[in-house]
């Protein structure tokens, strides 16, 4: 199962998890149970507010950090290319050394 695809079930699930909450409180309200067990639901729904959010923040930073290392990781590749090559006469020319006139190595 691709990353899409993954993404589109948990959505699916927290959507179906929304609507069952929301048809137990209709089916609440409608059972006249309005005044009891307020409090304990609404402690249970900032729990998980909090939850939820804080593992946003985790996710974020994992990406970031994950994103810094890729980007070390290709800019280190792009350095590597970019070693002195081996001259093969006494007097670097562009004919000689390609690099030479891309501005890599001085002039």
């Amino acid at each position: 199962m691709g990353k899409k695809e993954r993404r589109e079930e948990k959505r699916r699930e927290e959507k179906r998890r929304e609507e069952k909450r929301r048809e137990e409180k209709r089916r609440e309200e409608e059972e006249g149970k309005k005044g009891k067990g307020k409090g304990k639901e609404r402690r249970k729904t900032k729990r998980r507010k909090r939850r939820e959010e804080k593992n946003r923040k985790r996710k974020r930073k994992r990406k970031r950090k994950k994103n810094k290392k890729r980007k070390k990781k290709k800019r280190k590749k792009e350095n590597q290319g970019l070693q002195f090559p081996e001259i093969p006469c006494s007097f670097p020319t562009k004919e000689n050394i390609p690099l030479l006139g891309q501005g890599v190595l001085p002039q």
